[in-house]
C-alpha cells in the first residue's frame, strides 16, 4: 500500500525533508524509481497533484519547522477536499459538426483550414441565419434559403466577434480580434465526440426561491450564468441544468448569488470548506485559485498559509465568514476575476468588521501590487475567533447568524446594507388584519416564517429570510410587508420574533391545541355556508385530525346502520 502523502524532493535541503518525514509524509528523491501509489504529492506521481507545495517552498522565508508544519496542513487540506468531494464525472457525445460564421471570407477560410476532426464544416456570413437554439453538442440553426426555411444540426459554432447574448448560448466559441486562432482551434477540437466533464453543481429544489413558485421572484443563478448551464423556464417555474454547458464556467458563480443555499459547488463542498478552514487557526488565510499560482512571484509571510481553491466564483458570505471565524484573522483573497455575489459578500463583511473591529475583514487583491500591500498589512483580529462545530447549523444562513451574533454580542452596531445577492431584511405583519391562516408559513421554504401551534404564535427568523417576498405575494389579507434593508447588527435581529400571537384553539373532543383561534374562526366562517345544516362537517372543523377521523367513522356508521346500531 502506498503513502497517503508523498513529497518529491526538488532541492538539496535535507532538513525540510527530515521534518516532513517526522510529520508522517513519505519523501522520495526526484529521480528515484518507486511503485508506490500516493494519494497526494507535490508532483504528478499521485492521484492528486498539489502544486502549491513547491510554490510555497519557493516563496516562503519562514523557519523550516514552520514551513514543514504548513506543508503538512496543505496536504491535509487536499485530503479533506478529496474525502468530502461530491464531484461526479459524466460524459456526452458532442458530435463532430461545426458552423463558422464571419462576414469575412478570409476569416472563414483561415479558421476552417486550421481545424481538423470535424466530419462537416459549414461556412456562413450570417445573413441567412434566422435562429439558433440548443446547447453544446446539440445546436439547431435555422436558415432562410430563398422562400424556404432549412435547418442544420451542429455541435459547435465559431463566431467572429459575437454579441454577448449570442455568447451565452451554449456551444458558441468566439474568434477574431485579440483572440489567437490557436486557442480557438484547441478549444473547438477538445470538444469533439465523447466529452467527459465534471458535474459542478448540486441542487436542493426544496429551498430554491424560484422552483414551482407562482411568480418568478428569484432566478439570480440563471441571470449570472455565462452559458446555458443554468436556465429558468418561467412557464413552469423550474430551473434546468446542463452539465455540459456548466463545464464551460466550472467555477460556481451561480452558487455565490443563491440567497438560500440551494446550490452547492461540488468540487469544494460545504463540509470540506468548513473542515479545511479549521486548519487556519492563528494563520493568515491566503485564498487563491490554483490556476494563478504558477505565475505568482511574491514573498510569503511567516504566518501566512495558502488556501488553494479550484475556482474563484463560488465564494459567498458563508464561506468567507467561516474562514474568518475559524482563523481569527483577516483573509487575503487574490483573484483577477470576482463574481458579483462574491464581491457583494466581501463588501458586506468588510462593513461588518469595520463597525465591530475598526478594520476590514477581507483584502481583495486583483493585481500583484495590491497583493503585496495586503501581505504587509493583513493581521489577526482580536475577538474574531468564532469556532463552530459542523453540527451547529445545517444551513449556511444559520451559521452566518450564529457567527455574526457572537461577534456583536449585546452591542448595537447599526445596519449593514441590503445587496442584490446577499439578501437580508425584515418581515412586518399588520396584527389587526392577520387572521393567522398560516399561508405565509406554509410557502416559506427556508422556515424564516413558522408557527408554534401550541402557543398560537407566528414566528420570524430574520437571518434565514431571503426577502424573496413570496409570503407577501400569497397573503390573502395583504397584511405582510417585506423590508429589504439588510442585516441589523443587534441582538434582537438574531432572535426569533413573534409576528402575531393568538390563543390556541383546542380540539372540542380531546382538548389538544390544533391551530390559532383566528385561523379556526376564519375557516369556520368560510366553510359553514357550504356545509348547510351538516352538523358533522361543521363540528369537524373544530377537531384535531385524530378526532376528525373518529367522527368520520361514526358518521358513516350512523348513516349506514342508523343511530345506535354500530358497525
Amino acid at each position: 500500500m502506498g503513502a497517503e502523502f508523498l513529497y518529491i524532493k526538488n532541492s538539496k535541503n535535507d532538513e525540510i525533508s527530515r521534518l516532513l518525514e517526522s510529520f508522517g509524509i513519505s519523501v522520495k528523491e526526484k529521480d528515484e524509481i518507486f511503485t508506490e501509489n500516493a494519494l497526494i504529492s507535490n508532483n504528478s506521481k499521485a492521484d492528486i497533484t498539489a502544486p502549491e507545495i513547491d510554490w510555497y517552498l519557493k516563496h516562503s522565508s519562514a523557519p523550516l519547522f514552520v514551513q514543514a508544519s504548513n506543508i503538512k496542513s496543505m496536504y491535509e487540506a487536499r485530503a479533506i477536499v478529496y474525502d468530502f468531494s461530491k464531484t461526479e464525472f459524466e460524459s456526452a457525445d458532442l458530435g463532430n459538426k461545426i458552423l463558422i460564421i464571419s462576414k469575412s471570407d478570409e476569416s472563414l477560410n483561415r479558421l476552417s483550414a486550421k481545424i481538423s476532426g470535424f466530419a462537416d464544416v459549414y461556412l456562413s456570413d450570417g445573413s441567412d441565419i434566422i435562429g439558433i437554439s440548443g446547447e453544446l453538442g446539440s445546436i439547431k440553426v435555422r436558415l432562410q434559403k430563398g422562400e424556404t426555411e432549412e435547418c442544420i444540426d451542429v455541435s459547435q459554432i465559431a463566431v467572429e466577434n459575437p454579441s454577448e447574448s449570442l455568447l451565452k448560448l451554449g456551444g458558441i466559441v468566439a474568434f477574431g480580434g485579440e483572440i489567437e486562432d490557436d486557442s480557438v482551434v484547441s478549444k473547438l477540437q477538445s470538444r469533439i465526440g465523447n466529452f467527459e466533464y465534471k458535474k459542478v453543481l448540486s441542487y436542493d429544489s426544496a429551498i430554491c426561491q424560484y422552483n414551482e413558485r407562482q411568480t418568478p421572484l428569484c432566478k439570480a443563478c440563471a441571470t449570472v450564468c455565462p452559458s446555458m448551464g443554468v436556465s429558468a423556464d418561467d412557464s413552469v417555474m423550474k430551473l434546468s441544468f446542463s452539465g455540459v454547458e456548466c463545464s464551460v464556467c466550472a467555477e460556481g458563480g451561480c452558487v455565490s448569488v443563491c440567497p438560500s443555499g440551494a446550490l452547492e459547488f461540488q468540487s469544494f463542498s460545504k463540509e470540506s470548506f468548513f473542515e479545511v478552514s479549521k486548519l487556519f487557526k492563528d494563520k493568515i488565510p491566503f485564498v487563491v485559485p490554483e490556476y494563478l499560482i504558477e505565475d505568482l512571484d511574491i514573498e510569503l509571510r511567516h504566518d501566512l498559509l495558502p488556501f488553494v481553491i479550484s475556482g474563484a466564483k463560488f465564494l459567498e458570505e458563508w464561506a468567507f465568514l467561516t474562514l474568518l471565524g475559524e482563523s481569527g484573522s483577516q483573509v487575503i483573497f487574490y483573484s483577477k476575476k470576482v463574481a458579483p455575489g462574491t464581491l457583494q459578500a466581501i463588501e458586506m463583511l468588510n462593513d461588518l468588521y469595520t463597525r465591530v473591529f475598526n478594520t476590514k475583514a477581507i483584502h481583495l487583491c486583483k493585481d500583484k501590487e495590491s497583493l503585496a500591500e495586503a501581505m504587509q498589512s493583513a493581521t489577526c483580529v482580536d475577538g474574531s475567533f468564532i469556532p463552530l462545530t459542523q453540527t451547529n447549523a445545517p444551513k449556511k444562513r444559520q451559521d452566518v447568524a450564529i457567527r455574526i451574533a457572537r461577534l456583536i454580542g449585546n452591542n448595537d452596531y447599526g445596519k449593514l446594507d441590503f445587496y442584490e445577492f446577499t439578501k437580508y431584511g425584515l418581515v412586518e405583519v399588520d396584527k389587526d388584519r392577520c387572521t393567522m391562516c398560516l399561508g405565509c408559513a406554509t410557502v416559506c421554504n427556508v422556515n424564516a416564517i413558522f408557527a408554534d401551534q401550541e402557543k398560537g404564535e407566528l414566528l420570524f427568523s430574520a437571518p434565514e429570510c431571503t426577502t424573496c417576498g413570496y409570503c407577501e405575494a400569497v397573503c390573502p389579507e395583504k397584511c405582510i410587508t417585506v423590508a429589504r434593508d439588510g442585516v441589523h447588527l443587534n441582538g434582537g435581529y438574531f432572535s426569533h420574533k413573534t409576528l402575531v400571537a393568538d390563543e390556541p384553539f383546542l380540539c372540542i373532543e380531546c382538548g389538544v391545541p390544533i391551530a390559532p383561534k383566528k385561523a379556526i374562526e376564519k375557516v369556520t366562517a368560510m366553510m359553514t355556508p357550504f356545509f348547510a345544516n351538516d352538523m358533522f362537517k361543521i363540528k369537524s372543523l373544530h377537531c384535531c385530525p385524530a378526532c376528525k377521523a373518529r367522527l368520520s367513522v361514526e358518521a358513516f356508521a350512523e348513516q349506514k346502520f342508523g343511530a345506535g346500531e354500530g358497525l
